[in-house]
């Protein structure tokens, strides 16, 4: 499976939105901030990388329905972990309502949300597009 940067971001926000995941910051985010595999035009999974200092928030994994548990998620993960080590991100966050059990396979931990860091709380994703009651994730990375 390969995997690359930079799909495009109405490509992005269509898979998103077919998967009732928020798009209304997307603007925001340049091409480059979110890796794909499928083609750039029609993905089939994305992952975006949100980098705020030395921490960085995973946002936006989604696999097309026709894709899902085939490994096409792990990679996608891997890839974006592999990517935020090589920006100098010392940690991961991401907010989910539904894939505690997914990302906790990949060594996540589930965390209270006032041990967020600023810069994390700050992102509109933290403070607007995720409901308060959406479970914060955390990895150490190295």
């Amino acid at each position: 499976m390969q995997i690359a940067e930079g799909p495009s971001i109405k490509a992005v926000e269509a898979l998103l939105h077919a998967n009732d995941l928020p798009i209304a910051d997307l603007s925001a985010l340049l091409p480059n901030d979110f890796l794909y595999c499928g083609t750039a035009e029609n993905p089939t999974g994305v992952i975006g990388l949100q980098i705020e200092g030395t921490v960085g928030l995973l946002r936006s994994l989604v696999v097309s329905h026709t894709r899902r548990h085939q490994g096409y998620g792990v990679a996608l993960v891997a890839a974006l972990e592999s990517k935020a080590k090589n920006a100098g991100i010392d940690e991961l966050f991401l907010l989910t309502e539904t894939a505690e059990a997914f990302f906790a396979d990949m060594n996540y931990t589930i965390v209270p949300r006032d041990s967020a860091p600023t810069a994390i709380k700050n992102t509109a994703e933290f403070s607007d597009l995720c409901p308060g009651d959406a479970t914060l994730m955390y990895k150490k990375l190295g």
